[in-house]
């Protein structure tokens, strides 16, 4: 199953709770998080999607997954140590339990893992690689790894939320992107 999560800003007019001033956006906003299933029938829910009301991965339990059964990963660089990641550390990282940071050098004052690949367009795919093999290695235990660039802002609830509604056997694997 493959699963597309995406954010979108949803703009506000006045001081709602949960507000945020978003600088790509330029404007105050909400960003719900999405999830799209690929190639769903003209009108009708795609067997399995997230958006479908289901069962859970972990047991078939809906209450049974909660944070500490998801490792969260997020991809930097160490040009972004000083701006985006104290940003990611000040907000969604306070909920998310299980957090690491991969980047292409290790820091111990983040602490962030070197993937040992250098910040370059051709390391990209590398660089996830090398995440998911660590992440697999050190963290299998888990049944949930989520890996989030540096410039991303998760609701960690939602997250949570969306993952528990899928309709998957515990053993099938689930690609989201």
């Amino acid at each position: 199953m493959i699963l597309d999560f995406d954010a979108t800003d949803d703009a506000v007019h006045g001081n709602q709770e949960g507000r945020f001033y978003h600088g790509y956006y330029d404007h105050y906003c909400f960003l719900p998080l999405y999830v799209f299933c690929p190639a769903p029938s003209a009108g009708v829910q795609k067997q399995g999607c997230a958006l479908s009301a289901c069962a859970t991965v972990k047991g078939g339990d809906k209450a049974s997954l909660g944070v500490e059964d998801l490792v969260f990963a997020v991809k930097t660089w160490s040009g972004n140590y000083q701006t985006r990641v104290p940003v990611v550390q000040k907000t969604w990282a306070t909920d998310a339990g299980n957090i690491i940071y991969y980047s292409d050098t290790a820091n111990d004052d983040i602490p962030t893992r070197s993937t040992g690949v250098p910040n370059v367009k051709q390391g990209f795919c590398a660089k996830t690689y090398a995440i998911f093999r660590d992440l697999q290695d050190q963290y299998g235990d888990h049944p949930w790894f989520f890996i989030a660039d540096d410039d991303s802002l998760l609701n960690v609830r939602r997250v949570i939320t969306a993952l528990s509604r899928l309709n998957v056997a515990a053993d099938q694997p689930v690609l989201a992107g």
